[in-house]
């Protein structure tokens, strides 16, 4: 027999240590066992959760429901916040089914001030007083904003948002030196463009304006409504202008321009 090979005999004692090596430890396998397991684990769940729910964060390229839902108009619904059209295509405004006028009450828009529903969306509520349903209430579609305006635009004949002119024969409206201390606030709404226009005029002026849209601010359609009782005036039209205490309807803008000169604050008169 010849003898070993002592190259040999080291590879094959070195490999004989390396050997437990290779095998995990009693100690290891415990830890990676509980890390594949909880590996499964999170598979499991994350597919159990695709199959039962179809949430993913809005982007904003998801269509986005616009249907409202029916509404029940009658002469005794309360909380009401009716538009009216009239010849001239000009807004008014009315709290009650029975101060809309005749010649307005076939496309008048509704809101009901204790919700949101036809205020915050693009659909509206828009209602015929001259007709009822078969149970006796008013008859009340749907339409987007654009459309209900559009009524009054073709009432206007396409030229929307004139205000009123004052009469010809009126006095020329006093000169205001100083109008920056001077605060108002314009009580609208967002389609009405004479409203805007008011805004528009005051911040010409100089004067501090706050715009209050009164179908969005349920408190600023009770506040307009607290002024126009003490001023003994009727809330049947907007915008509703308070010039340092002076309550204004309409925009006229010699009447805003005699109560700026009024208004606490006002300049020297030139």
């Amino acid at each position: 027999m010849s003898p070993p090979d002592p190259a040999g005999v080291a590879r094959e004692a070195g490999a004989a240590q390396a050997a437990p090596d290779a095998l995990p430890s009693p100690q290891a396998a415990p830890a990676r066992s509980r890390r594949v397991i909880r590996g499964a684990l999170a598979l499991a769940l994350g597919a159990a959760l695709a199959l039962t729910s179809c949430k993913r964060p809005d982007d904003g390229t998801r269509p986005v429901s616009r249907d409202l839902p029916k509404l029940t108009l009658t002469e005794s619904t309360p909380n009401l916040l009716l538009t009216w059209i009239d010849a001239k295509g000009e807004f008014h405004t009315a709290m009650t089914v029975a101060a809309v006028p005749p010649e307005g009450r076939d496309a008048v828009r509704v809101v009901v001030t204790t919700s949101d529903d036809g205020a915050t969306t693009g659909q509206v509520y828009v209602a015929n007083l001259r007709e009822r349903d078969p149970t006796g209430a008013f008859k009340v579609t749907t339409m987007t904003r654009a459309e209900w305006e559009g009524l009054a635009e073709r009432r206007r004949g396409g030229a929307p948002g004139l205000p009123p002119r004052a009469s010809g024969d009126a006095p020329p409206p006093p000169p205001v030196a100083d109008t920056s201390k001077v605060s108002a606030t314009v009580y609208g709404a967002e389609w009405c463009k004479p409203c805007h226009a008011a805004q528009a005029y005051l911040t010409r002026r100089r004067v501090q304006v706050v715009y209050k849209d009164i179908e969005q601010d349920r408190d600023a359609q009770r506040e307009m409504s607290r002024k126009l009782a003490r001023a003994g005036l009727a809330g049947g039209q907007i915008p509703v202008i308070d010039v340092g205490g002076q309550v204004l309807v309409g925009f006229d803008p010699a009447a805003i321009d005699a109560a700026l000169a009024k208004a606490p604050g006002a300049g020297v008169a030139l």
